[in-house]
């Protein structure tokens, strides 16, 4: 489904692994004040993971960065649940134009429920329209959850070290890990239906 080129995935609903249900969609400049309400949520220590830095407030037009997105060259996804944004992930195309750097959020609360996860497989759906076919993340070596989801994804992965943090890059295609990876996604949101309350590690 395309609009001038520009790629419109639809909304959808995504189970997570205590049964409840969020919804994935696309950013939009009118989320502005739900993601500051989301960054204010986080504690001290998700904002020093995510930002390098645990600093509370974002300069204007770095809230205009990660809601005024053109899903192209610049894409972002939020999560929703009980209407309110809880996970944010997005990617910037760098010089070569087949890579994109990615970069991704979840509350305090939501975390180890699936939502970086799913996040990060809707964002490389949209990125792979847009021709982007590798990503990379620059993570904290202490950040192991954000590590995890790298992982979890199945997408062929490298990593390693540079200027004391761990250098991610995914291969955006559709690999039989991938594949396996997703049916047990797949299965763990099926076992959570029937079992409410479980949570998971990623």
């Amino acid at each position: 489904m395309e609009d001038g080129g520009a790629p419109r995935e639809r909304a959808r609903r995504i189970r997570l692994v205590d049964g409840r249900v969020a919804t994935l969609r696309l950013i939009r400049p009118d989320d502005r004040e739900a993601f500051l309400r989301f960054h204010a949520g986080l504690s001290d220590e998700s904002r020093y993971l995510r930002y390098f830095t645990a600093r509370r407030k974002l300069p204007k037009s770095e809230v205009r960065h990660y809601t005024e997105v053109d899903q192209r060259d610049h894409g972002g996804i939020g999560a929703w649940l009980d209407g309110a944004l809880v996970g944010h992930a997005l990617y910037d195309r760098l010089a070569d134009p087949a890579e994109a750097e990615v970069a991704l959020e979840v509350a305090d609360a939501c975390q180890g429920l699936g939502i970086g996860t799913a996040m990060l497989e809707a964002l490389a759906r949209l990125a792979r329209h847009a021709g982007i076919r590798r990503f990379v993340g620059h993570v904290l070596p202490t950040n192991q959850r954000m590590l995890q989801v790298f992982r979890d994804l199945g997408f062929g992965e490298h990593a390693g070290f540079e200027d004391g943090v761990v250098r991610v890059a995914l291969a955006l295609e559709a690999t039989p890990g991938y594949a396996r990876a997703r049916r047990a996604r797949v299965a763990r949101a099926r076992a959570a239906r029937r079992s409410p309350g479980r949570r998971a590690p990623s």
